[in-house]
């Protein structure tokens, strides 16, 4: 799961189906709508820089590394690319997930150390 995923799950409670004119419901929804818009950043938050973090040590760990540094460098590496795919790539090219941006790349031909560089 991406942020960019995530916040797109949010947006349904967000803009949820309006059945009237019923002043109770708007306020409910207006309500839940300032909910979502503070629950987007913090979310993307949490999995930027927390989950992502959190499972890349976890699988660096049980990897086997004849030094701590070189482990510190594989760590560091991964960490960069998840971050710089999660925040500028998917955003930029506005889809949704990963997986949506490597079809996309991939269909177009593009050279992957081209856009990595």
């Amino acid at each position: 799961m991406t942020p960019t995923n995530a916040v797109n799950l949010l947006e349904s409670v967000k803009f949820g189906k309006d059945s009237g004119d019923n002043v109770v419901e708007k306020e409910a929804r207006k309500f839940w709508g300032d909910v979502v818009s503070f629950l987007q950043p913090l979310m993307v938050i949490i999995i930027n820089f927390t989950i992502i973090p959190l499972l890349i040590n976890i699988s660096v760990t049980f990897e086997d590394h004849e030094t701590k540094s070189s482990m510190e460098n594989v760590r560091i590496g991964r960490i960069y690319f998840f971050m710089l795919l999660n925040i500028v790539l998917i955003p930029i090219t506005s889809t949704s997930t990963a997986v949506e941006l490597f079809t996309q790349v991939t269909k177009k031909g593009l050279n992957w150390g081209d856009i990595v560089a």
